[in-house]
């Protein structure tokens, strides 16, 4: 195992492996960054949605206004 990632190291595939790991990893930083940052506005729109909805005066009968 230690010569195989001795040899992927010193070739020109572990340099490209590890290129593609590296962007994986930022890929994946990136991603999570913006799902987080999207989600909490997402929540928050949500809320006030639903406490609009909920407080909002309506008939209280049931019939439509025509």
């Amino acid at each position: 195992m230690k010569d195989m990632l001795i040899r992927l190291c010193l070739e020109e595939h572990g340099a490209v492996m590890a290129e593609y790991a590296l962007m994986a990893a930022l890929i994946a930083t990136a991603v999570a960054v913006t799902v987080a940052t999207i989600g909490h506005g997402v929540a928050d729109l949500i809320q006030r949605a639903s406490g609009t909805f909920s407080s909002a005066d309506g008939p209280s009968t049931g019939e439509a206004a025509l």
